[in-house]
């Protein structure tokens, strides 16, 4: 199953990033790929993450302000 890995920032909000295959290294894995483009943002490192399945992630955005990453789920929290 395709995955992403939810940062949670010191905030509460939440910053997600998606694979792109077109950027993967021969024979990479997913937690490889990840670790090596959170290497190039500075900001990401550090900041606790989950890797969650791409259908977890709302597909509604207009709360997304609200989106925190909760345990091992990404939750939008009212």
């Amino acid at each position: 199953m395709p995955t992403c890995r939810v940062f949670s920032n010191p905030n509460g909000t939440v910053r997600i990033m998606y694979l792109n295959d077109r950027y993967r290294l021969p024979e990479e894995t997913d937690d490889a790929f990840f670790s090596r483009e959170t290497a190039k943002q500075s900001d990401l490192i550090g900041l606790p993450f989950a890797d969650i399945d791409i259908s977890e992630v709302p597909t509604d955005r207009r709360n997304r302000n609200r989106w925190r990453l909760i345990g091992n789920s990404l939750r939008v929290v009212l």
